[in-house]
Protein backbone atom coordinates (compact mmCIF):
# COMPACT_ATOMS: atom_id res chain seq x y z
CA UNK A 1 0.00 0.00 0.00
CA UNK A 2 1.60 3.32 -0.59
CA UNK A 3 0.67 7.05 0.20
CA UNK A 4 -1.97 6.84 -2.78
CA UNK A 5 -4.45 5.27 -0.90
CA UNK A 6 -4.37 8.47 0.91
CA UNK A 7 -5.79 11.20 -1.58
CA UNK A 8 -5.30 14.52 1.04
CA UNK A 9 -9.26 15.16 1.61
CA UNK A 10 -10.76 18.63 0.68
CA UNK A 11 -12.73 19.65 3.91
CA UNK A 12 -14.44 22.44 3.48
CA UNK A 13 -16.08 24.04 5.77
CA UNK A 14 -19.09 27.00 6.50
CA UNK A 15 -16.67 29.58 7.79
CA UNK A 16 -17.49 33.08 6.74
CA UNK A 17 -19.78 32.36 10.31
CA UNK A 18 -16.59 31.27 12.19
CA UNK A 19 -14.45 33.58 10.46
CA UNK A 20 -16.97 36.71 11.57
CA UNK A 21 -17.47 35.29 14.78
CA UNK A 22 -13.79 35.05 15.29
CA UNK A 23 -13.07 38.96 13.95
CA UNK A 24 -15.98 39.85 16.88
CA UNK A 25 -14.51 37.94 19.53
CA UNK A 26 -10.97 39.52 18.56
CA UNK A 27 -9.17 38.81 22.32
CA UNK A 28 -8.10 36.39 24.68
CA UNK A 29 -10.27 33.66 25.98
CA UNK A 30 -12.86 34.11 23.69
CA UNK A 31 -10.46 33.71 20.66
CA UNK A 32 -9.30 30.77 21.71
CA UNK A 33 -12.01 29.10 22.50
CA UNK A 34 -13.07 29.85 19.47
CA UNK A 35 -9.69 28.39 17.56
CA UNK A 36 -9.89 25.69 20.03
CA UNK A 37 -13.62 24.43 19.02
CA UNK A 38 -12.96 24.90 15.25
CA UNK A 39 -9.55 22.99 15.30
CA UNK A 40 -11.61 19.93 17.07
CA UNK A 41 -14.07 20.74 14.11
CA UNK A 42 -11.41 20.20 11.50
CA UNK A 43 -9.77 17.06 13.56
CA UNK A 44 -13.59 15.15 12.91
CA UNK A 45 -14.15 16.37 9.66
CA UNK A 46 -10.52 15.87 8.38
CA UNK A 47 -10.50 12.27 9.57
CA UNK A 48 -13.54 11.52 8.85
CA UNK A 49 -13.00 12.41 4.94
CA UNK A 50 -9.29 10.69 4.94
CA UNK A 51 -10.63 7.49 6.31
CA UNK A 52 -13.46 7.67 3.58
CA UNK A 53 -10.56 8.19 1.39
CA UNK A 54 -8.51 5.63 2.31
CA UNK A 55 -11.24 2.80 2.32
CA UNK A 56 -12.55 3.95 -0.97
CA UNK A 57 -8.62 2.77 -1.94
CA UNK A 58 -8.20 -0.18 -0.67
CA UNK A 59 -6.83 0.67 2.48
CA UNK A 60 -6.95 -1.09 5.35
CA UNK A 61 -9.02 0.40 8.67
CA UNK A 62 -6.59 0.31 10.99
CA UNK A 63 -3.91 2.15 9.03
CA UNK A 64 -6.74 4.28 7.68
CA UNK A 65 -7.38 5.37 10.89
CA UNK A 66 -3.44 5.79 11.96
CA UNK A 67 -2.45 7.71 9.11
CA UNK A 68 -5.29 9.93 9.00
CA UNK A 69 -5.40 10.84 12.98
CA UNK A 70 -1.81 11.84 13.22
CA UNK A 71 -1.74 14.02 9.98
CA UNK A 72 -4.90 15.92 11.26
CA UNK A 73 -3.48 16.20 14.62
CA UNK A 74 0.13 17.56 12.87
CA UNK A 75 -2.35 19.97 10.93
CA UNK A 76 -4.06 21.95 13.50
CA UNK A 77 -0.55 21.65 15.77
CA UNK A 78 1.36 23.26 12.84
CA UNK A 79 -1.90 25.66 11.62
CA UNK A 80 -4.12 28.37 12.98
CA UNK A 81 -7.77 28.32 11.85
CA UNK A 82 -7.03 30.62 9.20
CA UNK A 83 -5.10 28.30 7.30
CA UNK A 84 -6.72 25.34 8.08
CA UNK A 85 -9.72 26.83 6.53
CA UNK A 86 -7.58 27.31 3.13
CA UNK A 87 -5.78 24.33 3.11
CA UNK A 88 -4.29 23.72 0.08
CA UNK A 89 -2.54 20.20 -1.11
CA UNK A 90 0.87 22.03 -0.71
CA UNK A 91 0.68 21.99 3.19
CA UNK A 92 -1.52 18.75 3.48
CA UNK A 93 0.79 15.99 1.64
CA UNK A 94 3.85 16.24 3.23
CA UNK A 95 2.23 16.20 6.38
CA UNK A 96 0.39 12.96 4.75
CA UNK A 97 3.67 11.77 3.82
CA UNK A 98 5.70 11.88 7.35
CA UNK A 99 2.38 10.14 8.70
CA UNK A 100 2.10 7.36 6.26
CA UNK A 101 6.11 6.86 6.97
CA UNK A 102 5.52 6.59 10.82
CA UNK A 103 2.76 3.59 10.00
CA UNK A 104 5.45 2.12 8.14
CA UNK A 105 4.16 2.89 4.30
CA UNK A 106 6.11 3.11 1.57
CA UNK A 107 5.72 7.02 0.78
Amino acid sequence: MSLHSFAAPRVWFAGAGLAAAMTLAGCGEAKKELDDGYKKQFVDSFVKSCQASASESGAPADIGATVCRCAADELVAKYGPAQLMSLSDDKAVPVMKTCAKRAGLEV
